[in-house]
Protein backbone atom coordinates (compact mmCIF):
# COMPACT_ATOMS: atom_id res chain seq x y z
CA UNK A 1 0.00 0.00 0.00
CA UNK A 2 0.85 3.35 -0.64
CA UNK A 3 -0.62 5.00 2.01
CA UNK A 4 1.23 7.33 3.89
CA UNK A 5 3.73 7.81 1.19
CA UNK A 6 4.62 11.35 0.63
CA UNK A 7 5.68 12.46 -3.17
CA UNK A 8 7.20 15.54 -4.67
CA UNK A 9 5.74 16.59 -7.27
CA UNK A 10 8.35 19.13 -9.22
CA UNK A 11 7.02 22.01 -11.06
CA UNK A 12 7.71 25.52 -11.86
CA UNK A 13 6.16 28.30 -14.07
CA UNK A 14 4.87 26.82 -17.15
CA UNK A 15 3.65 23.59 -15.41
CA UNK A 16 0.72 21.43 -16.53
CA UNK A 17 -1.93 21.78 -14.06
CA UNK A 18 -3.41 19.25 -15.17
CA UNK A 19 -0.44 17.01 -15.03
CA UNK A 20 -0.20 17.92 -11.31
CA UNK A 21 -3.54 17.81 -10.53
CA UNK A 22 -4.25 14.07 -12.28
CA UNK A 23 -1.13 12.91 -9.76
CA UNK A 24 -2.25 14.58 -6.65
CA UNK A 25 -5.68 13.22 -7.04
CA UNK A 26 -4.56 10.18 -7.89
CA UNK A 27 -2.39 9.61 -4.78
CA UNK A 28 -4.81 11.08 -2.20
CA UNK A 29 -7.15 8.46 -3.58
CA UNK A 30 -5.01 6.18 -2.01
CA UNK A 31 -4.20 8.15 0.98
CA UNK A 32 -1.03 9.43 0.02
CA UNK A 33 0.46 12.57 -0.29
CA UNK A 34 1.73 14.99 -3.35
CA UNK A 35 3.14 18.09 -2.34
CA UNK A 36 4.51 20.74 -5.36
CA UNK A 37 7.97 21.72 -5.10
CA UNK A 38 9.33 24.21 -7.28
CA UNK A 39 12.06 27.24 -7.22
CA UNK A 40 10.04 29.31 -5.30
CA UNK A 41 7.29 28.92 -2.94
CA UNK A 42 3.87 30.47 -3.75
CA UNK A 43 1.54 30.24 -6.85
CA UNK A 44 2.84 29.40 -10.37
CA UNK A 45 2.03 30.58 -13.67
CA UNK A 46 0.42 27.35 -15.13
CA UNK A 47 0.28 26.78 -18.82
CA UNK A 48 -2.88 27.31 -19.95
CA UNK A 49 -5.57 27.33 -17.32
CA UNK A 50 -5.29 25.95 -13.86
CA UNK A 51 -3.94 27.11 -10.78
CA UNK A 52 -0.21 25.02 -8.60
CA UNK A 53 0.55 26.61 -5.47
CA UNK A 54 3.97 25.18 -4.54
CA UNK A 55 4.27 24.51 -0.88
CA UNK A 56 7.85 23.87 -0.62
CA UNK A 57 11.14 24.77 -2.91
CA UNK A 58 13.73 22.55 -3.61
CA UNK A 59 16.66 24.34 -0.94
CA UNK A 60 13.40 23.30 1.94
CA UNK A 61 12.07 20.08 1.27
CA UNK A 62 15.08 17.86 -0.21
CA UNK A 63 14.41 14.84 -1.84
CA UNK A 64 15.00 12.16 0.83
CA UNK A 65 12.12 13.12 2.73
CA UNK A 66 9.94 11.57 -0.23
CA UNK A 67 9.05 8.42 -0.95
CA UNK A 68 9.48 9.52 -4.59
CA UNK A 69 9.42 12.10 -7.30
CA UNK A 70 7.48 13.54 -10.43
CA UNK A 71 8.22 15.55 -12.72
CA UNK A 72 5.21 17.14 -13.87
CA UNK A 73 4.87 18.53 -17.53
CA UNK A 74 5.02 21.38 -18.89
CA UNK A 75 7.82 22.49 -21.59
CA UNK A 76 8.40 25.82 -19.53
CA UNK A 77 8.70 24.74 -16.27
CA UNK A 78 11.07 21.69 -17.31
CA UNK A 79 13.16 24.64 -19.05
CA UNK A 80 13.08 26.11 -15.90
CA UNK A 81 14.19 23.24 -13.90
CA UNK A 82 16.77 22.25 -16.10
CA UNK A 83 18.25 25.56 -15.66
CA UNK A 84 18.70 24.64 -11.91
CA UNK A 85 21.59 22.96 -10.45
CA UNK A 86 19.63 22.33 -7.65
CA UNK A 87 16.53 21.04 -9.41
CA UNK A 88 19.26 18.88 -10.99
CA UNK A 89 20.64 17.44 -7.91
CA UNK A 90 17.12 17.27 -6.45
CA UNK A 91 16.36 14.24 -9.24
CA UNK A 92 19.99 12.69 -8.95
CA UNK A 93 19.74 12.13 -5.42
CA UNK A 94 16.50 10.43 -5.80
CA UNK A 95 17.92 7.98 -8.07
CA UNK A 96 20.53 7.34 -5.43
CA UNK A 97 17.99 6.45 -3.07
CA UNK A 98 16.48 4.14 -5.58
CA UNK A 99 13.75 6.00 -5.29
CA UNK A 100 10.74 5.92 -7.75
CA UNK A 101 10.75 8.63 -10.17
CA UNK A 102 8.36 9.57 -12.64
CA UNK A 103 7.93 12.22 -15.68
CA UNK A 104 5.47 13.46 -18.02
CA UNK A 105 6.71 15.46 -21.18
CA UNK A 106 9.64 17.71 -21.11
CA UNK A 107 10.51 16.13 -17.61
CA UNK A 108 12.56 13.86 -19.29
CA UNK A 109 15.02 16.32 -19.77
CA UNK A 110 15.53 17.48 -16.31
CA UNK A 111 16.49 13.24 -16.07
CA UNK A 112 19.21 13.73 -18.22
CA UNK A 113 20.52 16.91 -16.85
CA UNK A 114 20.66 14.53 -13.64
CA UNK A 115 23.27 12.08 -15.77
CA UNK A 116 19.92 9.62 -16.11
CA UNK A 117 19.79 7.12 -19.14
CA UNK A 118 16.41 7.63 -20.58
CA UNK A 119 17.45 3.98 -22.63
CA UNK A 120 17.59 2.35 -19.64
CA UNK A 121 14.25 4.02 -17.72
CA UNK A 122 11.23 1.72 -17.05
CA UNK A 123 8.95 0.31 -14.82
CA UNK A 124 11.38 -2.62 -13.52
CA UNK A 125 14.03 0.14 -12.25
CA UNK A 126 11.39 2.50 -11.31
CA UNK A 127 11.81 5.36 -13.72
CA UNK A 128 8.85 5.80 -15.26
CA UNK A 129 7.88 8.25 -18.65
CA UNK A 130 5.18 9.40 -20.16
CA UNK A 131 5.41 11.19 -23.28
CA UNK A 132 2.09 11.07 -25.17
CA UNK A 133 -1.59 11.95 -23.82
CA UNK A 134 -2.13 8.51 -23.25
CA UNK A 135 0.81 7.87 -21.20
CA UNK A 136 0.33 10.55 -19.21
CA UNK A 137 -3.20 9.35 -18.20
CA UNK A 138 -1.62 6.11 -17.01
CA UNK A 139 1.46 7.34 -15.14
CA UNK A 140 -0.24 7.96 -11.97
CA UNK A 141 -1.88 4.40 -11.44
CA UNK A 142 2.11 2.97 -12.47
CA UNK A 143 3.79 5.62 -10.24
CA UNK A 144 1.42 4.15 -7.87
CA UNK A 145 2.62 0.88 -8.48
CA UNK A 146 6.63 1.86 -8.12
CA UNK A 147 5.62 3.42 -4.85
CA UNK A 148 4.90 0.52 -4.12
CA UNK A 149 7.55 -1.20 -4.49
CA UNK A 150 9.00 1.49 -2.23
CA UNK A 151 12.70 1.33 -3.37
CA UNK A 152 14.35 -0.45 -7.01
CA UNK A 153 18.05 -1.57 -5.67
CA UNK A 154 18.20 -3.12 -8.88
CA UNK A 155 19.54 0.21 -10.32
CA UNK A 156 22.81 -1.08 -11.42
CA UNK A 157 24.32 2.64 -11.83
CA UNK A 158 22.35 4.23 -8.81
CA UNK A 159 25.50 4.36 -6.57
CA UNK A 160 28.13 5.94 -9.03
CA UNK A 161 24.99 8.68 -9.63
CA UNK A 162 27.37 12.10 -7.63
CA UNK A 163 24.94 13.59 -5.14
Amino acid sequence: TVQGRKVAVLAADGVDAASVGRVVQALAREHALGEVVSLRQGALVAAGSGRVVAEHTVLTMPSVLYDGVFVAGGEDSAQALVANGDAVHYIAEAYKHCKPIAAETGGERLLEAAGLSLDAASDDVGVLLAGSTREARELPPRLIRALVQHRFFNREDAFDTPA
